[in-house]
């Protein structure tokens, strides 16, 4: 199994990691403690987990800030900052409308997620999770004694050559574990993240507290939690369970807090999910199913969800008709202007006839920024060219399902990204609703209404926002 390790950068420049695997309907999975996006894919503890997430579904993972591929040297490390990271890295990946999963700690961070952005999250799985952290539980002070001895055994043990120490903290995560399991879990503690990182981490999700935003909730919720978790007591899934309206509790006949391929319990898991969380049909991939009557022609294409980028040259005509020659010099140094910059911003050139481009983008942010630096880059240059003889890019961005076969993209994604270019202010940039809401507020625009647009060949009206530059 192959997976794409990608990056992005969160709101304070921290670059985090995170990997696509599988085909279906997009599954985010929250980042918890003690991941590697490399290494897990090697883990005979993870990589069955990762194989199972990704048979019916495109999942999304990531290493939470200051461990794994993402950043180490970070100022941050806050529940804010967590819930943050994901929001870039949805963002990045282009995610619309999603199931969302926690574990562990990871469920917290789900939570808030998912009371922020409620539009997005289509369900939500949490197993083996807690709204309080350990020291917002009210223990006695000698239970609070021992988590500061055990923040400063991690301390002082975590990055030696002796094993001793992680292993018997990988037993408290799987205690039914086999020895090459522990031993791996072990590696992976040390791979994971520093010693110092790891104190970091560990005090801040001693501190979590999402009971107020538990009880927000709206999506629908399923928690999954082992009767014998060490690491997260059963009784905080319980008390979990009654914060959450509506949401169902299912106990696991396990000790383990890390569930293990080999035990009923990963695969009443599994069943638990796929009853939970619909699968959407478009969504799955190449040959992956075929229509009652069979053969070639009734085999799906895949879909994705993509941003789609649409640009053409106003007045390109009536330019190669003053000067073919030096219509085609500017043409071709735009182009390649545009090449570099779609590049920059983590797309990619489809195709581009004559004095149109068409790119697509994981990210509906990155697919504005670049389209915004086109422009710029464009008024730059222009302002050695006499007006007559200048180039104005119209630009259109859309979110939305798309089909690929090989290379090429189809469906109304592009139709409709291709219609709002030819509707776009030349030197402008107009995009779709569903851009609008994906990018929000992260980056330093306005969007002007520009009403809603009757396109040929799209059977509903799309609503369409002008992106203007704010002034610093």
């Amino acid at each position: 199994m192959n997976q794409q390790i990608r990056f992005c950068n969160s709101f304070d420049g921290t670059r985090i990691a995170y990997a696509v695997t599988g085909k279906g309907p997009p599954l985010v999975k929250a980042h918890h403690w003690l991941s590697h996006l490399d290494y897990e894919i090697q883990s005979p503890l993870w990589r069955p987990w990762i194989e199972a997430l990704s048979r019916d579904h495109t999942l999304l993972r990531m290493d939470q800030r200051a461990s794994g591929l993402s950043d180490w040297d970070v100022a941050e490390i806050s529940m804010e900052s967590w819930v943050r990271d994901l929001e870039a890295v949805v963002d990045a990946a282009g995610l619309e409308r999603f199931a969302l999963l926690g574990h562990s700690q990871s469920g917290s961070i789900a939570i808030e997620y998912a009371v922020r952005h409620p539009e997005r999250v289509s369900h939500l799985v949490i197993l083996g999770g807690y709204a309080r952290g350990w020291m917002k539980r009210g223990l006695p002070p000698d239970r609070m004694a021992e988590l500061e001895a055990q923040l400063k055994l991690v301390e002082t043990g975590w990055g030696r050559d002796d094993a001793s120490y992680r292993q018997m903290f990988a037993m408290q995560f799987a205690p039914g574990a086999t020895l090459e399991q522990i031993n791996s879990l072990s590696d992976l503690q040390r791979a994971a993240s520093s010693p110092q990182n790891t104190v970091r981490i560990m005090r801040t999700f001693f501190m979590i507290d999402v009971r107020d935003s538990a009880a927000r909730l709206t999506c629908p919720t399923l928690l999954l939690h082992a009767r014998g978790d060490r690491r997260a007591p059963f009784e905080e899934g319980r008390i979990l369970s009654g914060l959450i309206a509506n949401a169902r509790l299912v106990p696991l006949d396990t000790d383990n807090h890390i569930l293990l391929a080999h035990e009923p319990a990963f695969q009443r898991f599994f069943e638990e999910l796929n009853a939970f969380v619909p699968h959407d049909p478009e969504s799955v991939a190449l040959g992956a199913r075929t229509a009652d009557a069979g053969g070639e022609d009734s085999v799906s294409l895949p879909r994705k969800l993509a941003a789609i980028f649409s640009a053409d040259v106003k007045g390109y005509s009536r330019l190669m008709g003053q000067n073919e020659e030096a219509t085609i010099r500017a043409l071709t140094e735009l182009r390649k202007d545009a090449f570099a910059v779609i590049r920059e911003h983590a797309g990619r050139v489809v195709d581009s006839p004559g004095d149109n481009l068409l790119g697509e983008f994981p990210s509906a942010v990155e697919a504005v920024r670049c389209a915004l630096k086109l422009q710029r880059h464009l008024e730059e240059r222009n302002e050695q060219i006499p007006v007559d003889r200048r180039m104005l890019l119209r630009i259109g961005v859309h979110l939305g399902d798309i089909v690929f076969d090989g290379e090429r993209i189809y469906g109304d994604g592009v139709n409709i990204a291709a219609r709002l270019e030819g509707v776009a202010e030349p030197g402008g940039v107009l995009v779709s609703e569903s851009v609008r809401l994906a990018v929000g507020s992260r980056l330093p625009v306005t969007y002007e209404f520009s009403g809603e647009h009757e396109l040929k060949n799209i059977s509903d009206p799309v609503r369409a926002y002008r992106v203007v530059t704010r002034a610093n």
